[in-house]
């Protein structure tokens, strides 16, 4: 209670001022992870891997559950720093949490904590690794040489998009320090890109590739550019709108053009 108490009271309130410009700021907050995320490989392949409909449905909501009850112990001993060692607050904040780990529990806790951290990150960089290296050489590559690729032609090829794409993957890692801004800036990726495609497409018949492709060129230049020239709206609103746009401009010009032919 001590720590509760300590919270300046802004910090825990959960609805936005009653303005336009708050309320989107607000709702482009909780878009980041919770729209940007639904298009990524991690929720598609559990989503895919499921025996049902239904247990993709409720393993969603479980997840969720988990999300909102033991994600938040990690932010609650980020809490106590803050109060029993505020001098790391002022410093690199990401090790805030490794440091309390350190000082305050047994050495069979620390194991367990750092190996489920470099757990959770071995995966999860495996993954977004391996999920673009398919989409190059299967969706992109493959289709392109008309299935010329055997297996072994289309190994190779896999092989070297992972070492390309670990490549641009370290490489933005050196350009950020900060974790929680590449997590951000991946799902906002994915948000501007591939969210309205993937929803559009599931929920509207009239949607098609040729405005999946536009859409997602569209939104992810309206992002570039939003991001060269800051603005004091969040460039992923402008970039979401367009995606739209561009999704049922795309959508109604290619199939009125293929009525026409």
């Amino acid at each position: 209670m001590v720590v509760l108490n300590e919270v300046p009271s802004e910090d825990l309130r959960f609805l936005p001022e009653p303005s336009f410009k708050e309320i989107v700021l607000y709702l482009s907050a909780w878009s980041v992870l919770g729209l940007g995320s639904i298009p990524s490989q991690d929720v598609f392949q559990r989503t895919m891997s499921s025996g049902s409909a239904s247990t993709a449905v409720r393993s969603c909501f479980i997840g969720a559950g988990l999300y909102l009850t033991i994600a938040m112990l990690p932010l609650f001993i980020s809490l106590c720093t803050r109060h029993l060692y505020p001098e790391q607050v002022h410093g690199d904040t990401q090790l805030a949490l490794p440091n309390m780990v350190l000082q305050h529990m047994p050495m069979v806790v620390q194991i367990l904590f750092f190996g489920s951290l470099l757990s959770a990150i071995m995966s999860t960089t495996s993954a977004a690794i391996l999920a673009p290296a398919s989409v190059l050489s299967e969706n992109l590559i493959k289709p392109l040489l008309n299935d010329r690729l055997n297996d072994r032609h289309l190994l190779y090829i896999t092989r070297i998009s992972v070492l390309i794409f670990s490549g641009l993957a370290t490489i933005m890692a050196s350009l950020r320090s900060n974790i929680y801004e590449l997590v951000g800036e991946s799902s906002i990726l994915s948000l501007v890109s591939l969210f309205v495609p993937l929803t559009l497409g599931l929920y509207w018949r009239k949607a098609n590739s040729s405005g999946a492709l536009v859409s997602m060129v569209v939104g992810m230049l309206t992002w570039i550019i939003f991001e060269l020239y800051e603005t004091s709206w969040p460039s992923l609103v402008p970039a979401s709108v367009m995606s739209l746009i561009g999704m049922i401009a795309g959508s109604y010009y290619w199939e009125k053009k293929s009525k026409w032919r």
